[in-house]
């Protein structure tokens, strides 16, 4: 999933790839991670984004899509939910060190 994230990821696809019913996979899922499987593509999409504000020279809009979101108002929510702040704020913060 580290290398897949910018992919349109399901957990259907994932246990259908490991052979597995979708509902005991996100069982275990859950059971070894301690997260849903959706919260954990979220938090590596997430992270990624964090890594890629760094380079000035990509505009937000392009990250949410280098992340795998289609729709940058979602990933604005997503980022914000997962990150208290808004992609447009911690971005700030990175640029004004």
């Amino acid at each position: 999933m580290y290398e897949n994230y910018r992919e349109d990821i399901s957990l259907v696809q994932i246990a259908n790839h490991v052979n597995l019913n979708s509902f005991y996979f996100s069982k275990m899922f859950k059971k070894k991670t301690g997260e849903t499987f959706s919260d954990f593509v979220m938090k590596v999409r997430i992270e990624q984004a964090k890594k890629l504000m760094q380079d000035d020279r990509l505009n937000l809009k392009e990250i949410n899509y280098e992340v795998g979101y289609k729709d940058p108002n979602y990933f604005s929510r997503v980022f914000k939910k997962y990150a208290n702040e808004s992609p447009k704020q911690f971005r700030s913060k990175l640029i004004n060190r």
